[in-house]
Order: C-alpha cells, then sequence, then structure tokens
C-alpha cells in the first residue's frame, strides 16, 4: 500500500524510525521550521538557566509575535522586548507584532510551502 502524501511528508523528517510512517505511526520528527509566538517568553528563562550557550540550528525556529498584539501595557511590551533580544542573540529570525499572524508569515516569508 502506498503511502499517503502526509505520510510521506513526515517520512521525509523521521528521526531514529525504520521502515514506511503509516497513520496511527508515534514518530518523533525534526521539522525544517518550528513557528512560536508570544509565549516564547516563558521559556527563555528556562533556557538561560540550564546554561545553552546557542541554538543548535537558529535557522529552525521562527519567532512572531501575534497573539497579544493590542496589549500595550509596560509588562507586556517588556516580553515582547526580551523575545526581540534573545532572537537578536541567537540569530533567530524574528516578526515583530503587528507584521502579520505567524502561520500566514511561514507562507508568505518562505518557510511553509507544500509538501513541507
Amino acid at each position: 500500500m502506498q503511502q499517503t502524501i502526509i505520510e510521506k511528508i513526515v517520512q521525509r523528517f523521521v528521526v531514529n524510525y525504520k521502515g514506511l510512517v503509516r497513520s496511527g505511526d508515534f514518530v518523533t520528527i525534526r521539522p525544517q521550521h518550528v513557528l512560536t509566538h508570544d509565549n516564547t517568553g516563558a521559556v527563555i528563562p528556562k533556557f538561560n538557566e540550564i546554561g545553552k550557550m546557542r541554538i543548535a540550528d537558529p535557522r529552525q525556529p521562527v519567532f512572531a509575535l501575534d497573539h497579544d498584539v493590542q496589549n500595550t501595557d509596560e509588562k507586556n511590551l517588556n516580553k515582547y522586548a526580551k523575545i526581540e533580544a534573545f532572537a537578536k542573540t541567537y540569530g533567530i529570525d524574528f516578526y515583530p507584532a503587528k507584521t502579520g499572524i505567524g502561520h500566514q508569515i511561514m507562507c508568505d516569508e518562505g518557510y511553509a510551502f507544500p509538501n513541507t
């Protein structure tokens, strides 16, 4: 039986898996890109706490702030500034608030396209 298009896409990014990927299989993948958004701010202190000094592949994550963009209180703006500084420090692509919807940015900027 041939793989579905989804099975073929997952097969391209599967890690440590022997055989053909089939619907219902539990697999680990390493996607080419990972979108994250405003919640990235909560992860930064943990990253610093565990002593990481670099991002293994800074081309993989994409930061797009799109969830709480109308909130202009100081706490939220500080969170956004920390996320932007983190992205700059580690060479991660960053899209500030009001750039657009993160999922659409992934398509418009060429991170996601058919068969990825």
